[in-house]
């Protein structure tokens, strides 16, 4: 397999096929890559840690700001930071007793006298009816996005596709009739079939990660303590499972989208053709995953100083963002507010402006992010053309057989 070309003719592709950004701005848009997995260690950095001290020494564990004392003689004290120079200090004995700032005993009162007086009624409707929105708003973006992501990813395969087998870049027309098509909805079938399941069985080992908390029925503070730091480990190690399997199944994914886009497989056929391929190639296909995985390296490298010399432009997002929130949310405020109650009109509106003005002011950071996409997409589509090539070739000696009998 040529290795070198393939990573030229997709940085050549990507160069001079500019039609192809837009749909690699629409993948960014509407996916979020396990590449944003790489800042999971981050909080375990900025001195957040839980220390247990105990007459037998002290044992730190990152990612809690809580220092917890077993030694007292009334039980243990969990200590936590409210503002500076104060804490909130929560004592276990016979029973539970807090030691806190006056401002937070005085809030605790006022949230305390105000749910044993109840909400107004009208309150209740407008929070009810506030989720209900928010939450349909969120189901709608979502199949929105769905729609377009496999729609995009469809057009963008085939178009390169179509780039290497002769030579001709689509129009954009064209490339919209490529997406939208059985391949597009069996790409979704397909993640469907594949990801469900390891979902479920994730969430399955999420359950059992959680179940040494159960210690801290037993009453026993050292005990309980242990099964948290035990619980936080484990899910620890279940997302750092997750992360491997679906960077491994990223490569996987792409063989089987490309099987269904560019031989016209149905969903269990195409699964099968790109895992036989993939599974005759491992050598190719691990190399080029290497190759991909250091593309997105470089990507982040380059990110930072590329988003210094896009501030002007990040700034003029962010002015156009709260335009187009603006202009989104006072026209239709108003207009909502002529059927429903005037506060679910603003939830209504705000929450439709808030997905206009998300996109709208990370549109140079999606921006690129496409590229890198369009660029990786590329490489998998030319991989998968290369070895169908590598397949379908006549070896040698059945050709000089060929040849003898002609």
């Amino acid at each position: 397999m040529k290795h070198q070309n393939i990573l030229k003719e997709s940085w050549h592709i990507l160069y001079s096929y500019r039609l192809l950004w837009i749909l690699g701005f629409i993948l960014a848009l509407t996916t979020c890559s396990w590449q944003g997995t790489s800042g999971l260690g981050e909080r375990y950095d900025n001195g957040q840690r839980l220390v247990i001290e105990t007459e037998r020494g002290t044992l730190t564990v990152p990612g809690f700001e809580a220092n917890v004392d077993l030694t007292p003689a009334e039980g243990f004290q969990i200590t936590l930071p409210y503002e500076e120079g104060q804490s909130l200090i929560i004592t276990r004995g016979d029973t539970w007793s807090v030691d806190s700032p006056w401002r937070l005993e005085h809030d605790w009162q006022e949230i305390t006298r105000w749910l044993s007086n109840g909400p107004p009624p009208d309150l209740a409707d407008l929070i009810t009816g506030s989720i209900v929105i928010i939450a349909g708003v969120i189901v709608t973006i979502f199949l929105l996005a769905a729609v377009a992501r496999y729609t995009a990813d469809a057009a963008l395969i085939r178009a390169v596709n179509e780039r290497a087998k002769t030579g001709h870049k689509a129009s954009f027309g064209r490339m919209l009739r490529m997406g939208f098509s059985r391949a597009a909805w069996r790409f979704f079938v397909i993640d469907l079939v594949i990801r469900l399941p390891l979902l479920l069985l994730f969430l399955v080992l999420l359950l059992l990660s959680l179940t040494p908390l159960s210690l801290w029925a037993t009453g026993d503070a050292e005990a309980g303590l242990f099964g948290m730091t035990t619980a936080g480990f484990l899910i620890i190690g279940v997302m750092v499972l997750a992360i491997m399997i679906n960077a491994a199944l990223s490569v996987l994914i792409a063989f089987f989208r490309r099987a269904c886009a560019l031989e016209e497989l149905g969903v269990l056929a195409s699964i099968s053709r790109g895992f036989s391929l993939l599974r005759h190639n491992l050598n190719d296909m691990f190399l080029m995953a290497i190759f991909a995985f250091a593309a997105t390296v470089a990507w982040v490298i380059l990110f930072i100083p590329a988003m210094l010399l896009l501030i002007p432009i990040l700034l003029g997002c962010v002015v156009a963002a709260v335009l187009a929130g603006l202009a989104i949310f006072v026209p239709l405020a108003g207009a909502a507010s002529l059927v429903m109650n005037q506060g679910l009109a603003l939830v209504l509106a705000g929450s439709i402006a808030i997905a206009v003005f998300i996109p709208v002011i990370a549109a140079p950071i999606l921006f690129l992010s496409g590229l890198l996409r369009v660029y990786i997409s590329s490489l998998w589509t030319l991989s998968y053309r290369e070895l169908r090539g590598m397949e379908n070739a006549v070896p040698e000696p059945e050709a000089k057989v060929a040849l003898a009998n002609a």
